[in-house]
C-alpha cells in the first residue's frame, strides 16, 4: 500500500456517522424482516392446515426441492464466507487510488465495508428464502404435518438468522472490522 495515505482507527471512529450506521442497520433489519415474515406465514399455514395425505408426486417434489435446498445452502455458505474475506482488503482499497487523499480513502473503506455487509449476508438470505419457501409449500399442502422431516428445509433460515444477528452492524463492530482490515499490518 505504498503511496497511500495512512488511515488510523480514530479516522474510522470519526467517519462512522449515525446516518451511515443507520443505513446499514436498516438494510440488515429489512433482510431479517423479510425472512421472518415468510417464516410466520409458513408457521401459520402449518397450524391452520389439517393433515391431508400427500401423494407420491408431492413427496417426489419435496425430495427434489430438499436436495436443491441442501446444495443451495452449501454454495451460499461458501460464497458468503468468500465474499466476507475478500471484500475488505488493502488491495481493494488501493485499486484506483493513485493520488487519493486520506478522506477519499476513508470514504472508499466505508463503501467497501457497506458492500461487504450486504454481499456477505445476501447469499445466506437467498438460501433462507428458498428453504422457507419449501416449508411454505409443505405447510400449504399439509405435508409437514405427516412428514415432519421436511422441516429440515428450515436449517438455512436458522443459519441466516444466526449470521445476520451475529454480524449485525453496530458501531463498535464496524470500527473493529475496518481497523482489522485497513489499519493493522
Amino acid at each position: 500500500m505504498t503511496g497511500l495515505p495512512l488511515i488510523t482507527r480514530s479516522d474510522f471512529e470519526g467517519a462512522i456517522t449515525p446516518t451511515y450506521l443507520g443505513g446499514l442497520m436498516l438494510i440488515r433489519a429489512a433482510m431479517i424482516g423479510g425472512v421472518f415474515l415468510l417464516c410466520i406465514v409458513a408457521a401459520s399455514l402449518y397450524e391452520s392446515n389439517v393433515q391431508t395425505p400427500a401423494g407420491p408426486e408431492m413427496l417426489s417434489l419435496m425430495n427434489i426441492l430438499s436436495g436443491v435446498n441442501a446444495f443451495t445452502q452449501i454454495v451460499s455458505g461458501g460464497l458468503a464466507a468468500y465474499l466476507s474475506r475478500s471484500m475488505l482488503s488493502k488491495e481493494r482499497l488501493a485499486l484506483p487510488a493513485t493520488g487519493a487523499t486520506r478522506d477519499v480513502m476513508i470514504l472508499r473503506a466505508l463503501s467497501l465495508c457497506r458492500t461487504r455487509s450486504i454481499a456477505m449476508i445476501a447469499p445466506l438470505e437467498s438460501a433462507a428464502l428458498f428453504g422457507g419457501a419449501i416449508c411454505l409449500i409443505g405447510s400449504r399442502n399439509g405435508l409437514l404435518q405427516g412428514e415432519p422431516v421436511y422441516w429440515l428445509n428450515a436449517i438455512p433460515v436458522c443459519v441466516f438468522f444466526t449470521a445476520a444477528i451475529m454480524t449485525f452492524p453496530t458501531r463498535s463492530r464496524m470500527i473493529e472490522l475496518l481497523d482489522d482490515a485497513f489499519c493493522r499490518p
